[in-house]
């Protein structure tokens, strides 16, 4: 019993030995660590309700559309019941055949972004029937190929646009391949400046 005790009274002594020693380490690396003290530089808000930051408001035109143009430079062209005869003499129309012939204004560019064909003029046709038609500038250098069967309208969305120019307007034209007649269908929208003339370079 006394040689237990003597063992814990031993321990005890060394943990207090031990103790001083380990207060004064700490308190040495805690002045190490410690960066020298400087004044803060007093920082003065101005960003207050009473004295806030100046915002400009920008009010964006409300007619403006996700093709960043006016609603009113948007168009929607059509052409007769075309039929398969090879011919560039046809033409679009605003809305539908009427009156109201399509054409470029010189100063101004024509983007095609949508092209919608009708094969047997929106009637219902036959599926084996095969339909050949393009939207194509009156030099029949600047096209668009449409190629679709009988039985269902044709929707082709671009991601980019087709570009007509002043005095080169897009026509519609049914090739002698084509099962029957067909009806074309364009959207696209005007904008100011003169886009780059078929077969001709940029630069």
């Amino acid at each position: 019993m006394k040689s237990l005790a003597n063992r814990y009274a031993t321990r005890l002594f060394c943990a207090a030995a031990f103790i001083p020693l380990i207060a004064a380490a700490a308190e040495m690396q805690s002045d190490k660590a410690a960066p020298p003290f400087k004044a803060r530089v007093p920082v003065t808000v101005i960003n207050t309700k009473k004295n806030a930051v100046p915002v400009k408001v920008v009010n964006l035109p409300r007619d403006i559309t996700h093709l960043n143009v006016r609603v009113g430079e948007i168009v929607n062209l059509e052409s007769n019941c075309i039929p398969a005869d090879n011919s560039l003499s046809h033409r679009f129309f605003y809305d539908g055949p009427g009156l109201n012939q399509f054409v470029i204004p010189q100063g101004y560019s024509f983007v095609v972004t949508d092209i919608i064909a009708h094969p047997s003029c929106a009637i219902s046709g036959n599926p084996t029937d095969l339909y050949l038609a393009l939207v194509e500038d009156p030099q029949a250098v600047r096209s668009y190929t449409i190629r679709c069967r009988g039985d269902a309208t044709q929707h082709y969305a671009l991601s980019g646009g087709l570009v007509f120019t002043f005095e080169r307007e897009p026509r519609p034209r049914n090739t002698a391949l084509s099962a029957s007649n067909i009806l074309i269908q364009v959207v696209g929208y005007f904008v100011q400046g003169e886009g780059i003339a078929p077969n001709q370079p940029r630069f």
